[in-house]
C-alpha cells in the first residue's frame, strides 16, 4: 500500500508539470490574444444577423481548449490503466475484512487514486484558463472549496451505494441488464433530489428579484400552458462573468434558473428568448427522454463491458492468475478499464444528441415568442461573453460539443420563422393543456 500511495503521489506531480508545461507553453503563443478585446461586432440585414467573428480572446481560449481535450483524453485512459498496473488487483486480495467492507476499501483508494491524478488538469483548464482569458470571477479559495465539495458529494454518494451495484454483479449472470435498468429510477430519483439537495451546496437560489422581469416569464409561461414550473437566479456572477440558464429537477422539483448575470445583462427580449428556451427543455420533456436513453445505452456499455472484461481475464496471463474468479472484487479494476474506455468512445452519440435538443429549443423557443431575430442576437451576444467561436473544427465538435455551434444556432434562426408558411413543429405542444 505504501508503494501505491507513493507511486500514486510521484505520478501526481508528474502529471502537474506536465499540464503546466503544456499550459505556459500554449499561453505563450497566444499571448497577443489574451490582451485583445473580447467584443464581438455583429450586422443586421434583411432581419437576418450575420455571423460575427471570433474575438481574438475567443480564439485563444479555443486553443486551450484543444490542448486540454488531448490531456484529458490522456489522462481519462491512464487513470484505470495506472490503478491496476501499481497493483490494485493484488491489493483487492490482500485487503482485510468481509467481502463489502473490501469493496468500499477498494472504491475509496480508486476515488483518491482519481482525485490526485485529476487535480493538474483540473486546477489549469477550470480555473488557471479561466483567469487568464478574463472570463472568472472566482477565487482560488472558491474553485477550491467547490473543487472538494465536488469530490466530497461524488465519495459520499458512491460509497454508500456501491455495494448494490457489486451485488448485481455478483448474483445475475446478465448483471449489465439489471444494472443498467436500474440507472433509469436513479437518474429519476437524482434528478428529483438534486435541486432541493445538492445545488444550495454551491450557490444561493432565490426568487427572480425582478417585478417586471418576473412578470413577462410568468406570462410567457402561462402562454406556453405551464403554471407549476419554479423559475429562480442563481449567484453565478462570484464565480463567472458568462451568461447561462438551465432547467433542472422533474415532477414538483422542475425549475429554470437563470443567472444573476443574464438577467443583469440582457434585455427584456433576449431574457424572454433564454426562458423560451429552458420551457422548451421541459415541455419536450427532454429531461426524462435523455434519463431513459441513458439507461439503454448503460446496457449496451456495460453488456459490452462485462464480454471484453471477461475474455481479458480468461485470456491474458497476467489477470488469468491473478483473478481466480471473474465475479469477484479483483475484476472490478478491469471492469473500470473497459467501461471507461467505451464510454469515453460513446460521447460523441450523446453529444450529437444534446446538440439535436439544444437545437429544437431553439426552435420551441422561437416558436413560442415569435421572434427569431432576438434568438439569433443572443448567440452573437454569448459569443462575446462567453468567449465561444463562432464555429470549430469538425473532430473537435464531435468529440466536445453538447450545444450546436454560435453559426449553426444564428443560421438557424435566421431562417426559421414557421409563422410564414405555417410549419409549426411545436404548435400543438406548445397549446396543449
Amino acid at each position: 500500500m505504501k508503494k501505491f500511495l507513493l507511486n500514486t503521489i510521484i505520478i501526481c506531480i508528474f502529471l502537474f508539470f506536465i499540464t503546466c508545461i503544456l499550459t505556459f507553453a500554449t499561453e505563450l503563443t497566444v499571448k497577443s490574444q489574451l490582451k485583445a478585446s473580447n467584443k464581438v461586432e455583429y450586422k443586421v440585414s434583411d432581419n437576418k444577423v450575420q455571423v460575427p467573428n471570433s474575438s481574438e480572446r475567443a480564439i485563444a481560449n479555443y486553443q486551450f481548449s484543444k490542448v486540454f481535450l488531448v490531456v484529458r483524453l490522456i489522462i481519462t485512459f491512464l487513470i484505470p490503466i495506472l490503478f491496476i498496473y501499481l497493483g490494485a488487483i493484488n491489493l483487492a486480495n490482500s485487503f482485510k475484512g468481509n467481502e463489502f467492507l473490501r469493496l468500499i476499501k477498494l472504491t475509496s483508494l480508486y476515488l483518491f487514486f482519481d482525485l490526485f491524478l485529476s487535480i493538474p488538469l483540473s486546477f489549469f483548464s477550470s480555473f488557471y484558463r479561466l483567469k487568464l482569458i478574463g472570463i472568472s470571477n472566482s477565487t482560488f479559495s472558491l474553485w477550491g472549496e467547490n473543487y472538494i465539495k465536488s469530490f466530497a458529494l461524488n465519495f459520499a454518494i458512491t460509497i454508500v451505494f456501491v455495494i448494490i451495484p457489486y451485488i448485481i454483479f455478483i448474483k445475475f449472470k446478465r448483471w449489465y441488464i439489471v444494472l443498467g435498468l436500474l440507472t433509469v429510477p436513479v437518474g429519476f430519483v437524482g434528478s428529483i433530489l438534486a435541486p432541493v439537495f445538492i445545488d444550495p451546496l454551491f450557490n444561493d437560489f432565490k426568487p427572480i428579484q425582478n417585478v417586471q422581469v418576473k412578470q413577462e416569464i410568468l406570462t410567457l409561461a402561462k402562454k406556453a400552458n405551464i403554471g407549476d414550473v419554479t423559475i429562480l437566479e442563481v449567484d453565478k456572477s462570484k464565480e463567472t462573468k458568462a451568461l447561462n440558464a438551465y432547467m433542472s429537477g422533474i415532477f414538483n422539483t422542475k425549475r429554470i434558473v437563470i443567472w444573476d448575470n443574464t438577467l443583469n445583462q440582457l434585455s427584456s427580449a433576449e431574457i424572454q428568448s433564454v426562458v423560451a428556451h429552458e420551457i422548451g427543455h421541459y415541455k419536450l420533456n427532454h429531461i426524462p427522454k435523455s434519463i431513459a436513453l441513458s439507461g439503454i445505452l448503460s446496457i449496451i456499455l456495460l453488456g459490452l463491458t462485462d464480454l471484453i472484461s471477461k475474455s481479458i481475464v480468461m485470456k491474458v496471463g497476467f489477470f488469468r492468475n491473478n483473478i481466480g474468479n471473474y465475479k469477484s472484487l479483483a475484476t472490478i479494476p478491469i471492469l473500470i478499464l473497459i467501461f471507461t474506455i467505451l464510454s469515453t468512445f460513446s460521447d460523441p452519440l450523446t453529444n450529437w444528441y444534446s446538440r439535436k435538443i439544444e437545437m429544437d429549443a431553439d426552435k420551441f423557443a422561437i416558436e413560442l415568442t415569435h421572434d427569431n431575430l432576438t434568438n439569433a442576437k443572443l448567440e452573437a451576444r454569448f459569443m462575446e461573453t462567453n468567449l465561444s467561436m463562432n464555429d470549430v473544427n469538425p473532430v473537435y465538435k464531435f468529440w466536445v460539443y453538447d450545444h450546436p455551434t454560435p453559426k449553426e444556432r444564428i443560421e438557424m434562426s435566421n431562417n426559421y420563422k414557421p409563422w410564414e408558411t405555417g410549419d409549426y413543429r411545436f404548435d400543438k405542444i406548445i397549446n396543449e393543456k
